[in-house]
């Protein structure tokens, strides 16, 4: 692998970290509550199982693989940079990372990340060259342990597209998720990040775009049930000229779920025809349920297409009669109404879809 880190320099970037690990709080919510003494748990190396399921291939077929920190290839500063106290920790913190290298394929590399006792961390490096096509799941399992902390990049170069699937699943301790894309000229990435169930989870995506004609799409997929909270943001900053972002929130409450759903698009003066757009739409199974959705735009440029849309409503009486009238009993119809409002955000992905299915 080309243009290595020397140890030294990984050493002084962890150092800068751990130094901001400690002036940072280790997340800001105002739904979930630092009830929880991180900095004193049980530190965990993250699992991996590269064996695929049906309709995908081992994520060795579709990208170079590695997990040392002296085989991480050399990113700018700015690409690692956390965007969160947790982050910080993760970096600072963990001795072992994934940094996946891929490949030009049109199959779908699979990859399961399994966390530990106590607290994991999953510091997760993604690279797509210019001008290749990849598509990638990866599936983090936290079925065992009291919580996850995970630091998500990943980076398109020139002319690349990626399709990234980040699914979260069998957690039974509280995950944070500190995600973010950089984008070359001409590029773009589809990414669906989809949480299925867990006590607590925080998602903070942050995106500065600064390159022109880069697409970034982010479809992102929750299911929430009993007492679980959720809390979800977007942050994406448009700085170049004819960038194209969609975010999509497609959420499901059940029982007493709560969540907080945000999104904030800037466009700066320079991000002329640009097409921005942000949409947060939430089906209350239960009337004990609580979502609350804040959707927010920042126009500075003139000539762009900006717009963002939210919505909260109940399962629709009418169709649960329809529904009910062909032989199907209330909870039944409830569960195919809510199938079909997640899926179509992700229409493509069956094994996903399966996932969504067992919890519902």
């Amino acid at each position: 692998m080309s243009n290595l880190l020397s140890n030294k320099t990984i050493k002084d970037y962890r150092e800068d970290f751990s130094k901001k690990a400690v002036e940072y709080p280790l997340f800001e919510s105002s739904l979930l509550k630092n009830s929880m003494d991180f900095e004193k748990m049980e530190l965990s190396t993250f699992t991996e199982l590269t064996t695929a399921p049906s309709g995908y291939v081992k994520i060795d077929e579709i990208a170079s693989l590695s997990f040392r920190l002296e085989e991480i290839p050399e990113f700018d500063k700015e690409f690692l940079e956390p965007k969160s106290g947790f982050g910080y920790f993760a970096l600072s913190n963990s001795e072992k990372m994934v940094f996946l290298d891929c490949k030009n394929s049109e199959k779908i590399g699979f990859l399961r990340i399994s966390g530990g006792k106590g607290l994991t961390l999953e510091p997760v490096f993604i690279q797509v060259p210019a001008i290749t096509k990849s598509s990638l799941l990866i599936n983090f399992d936290l079925s065992n342990g009291e919580a996850a902390f995970d630091l998500i990049r990943t980076k398109v170069e020139e002319g690349g597209n990626l399709s990234l699937y980040l699914l979260f699943e069998n957690f039974i301790g509280k995950r944070f998720v500190d995600f973010s894309v950089q984008l070359g000229k001409e590029s773009s990435v589809n990414v669906y990040p989809v949480f299925l169930g867990g006590p607590s989870s925080l998602f903070l995506s942050t995106h500065r775009i600064y390159n022109e004609k880069s697409v970034l799409k982010e479809n992102l997929l929750a299911l929430l049930k009993n007492n679980q909270k959720g809390d979800f943001r977007t942050r994406v900053t448009e700085e170049a000229s004819q960038v194209n972002v969609k975010s999509e929130v497609r959420a499901v409450f059940k029982d007493s779920s709560r969540a907080f759903i945000s999104g904030l698009l800037k466009v700066k003066k320079q991000a002329m025809k640009s097409n921005s757009l942000y949409s947060a739409h939430c089906l209350k199974l239960s009337p004990n349920s609580r979502v609350d959705v804040e959707p927010d735009l920042e126009i500075e440029a003139l000539d762009v297409t900006a717009s963002h849309s939210a919505s909260i409503s109940p399962v629709d009486e009418e169709k649960l009669f329809y529904l009910e009238s062909r032989g199907l009993d209330r909870e039944k119809a409830k569960k195919e109404l809510s199938s079909g409002f997640l899926f179509s955000s992700i229409v493509e992905n069956d094994y996903i879809k399966e996932k969504i299915e067992e919890i519902l």
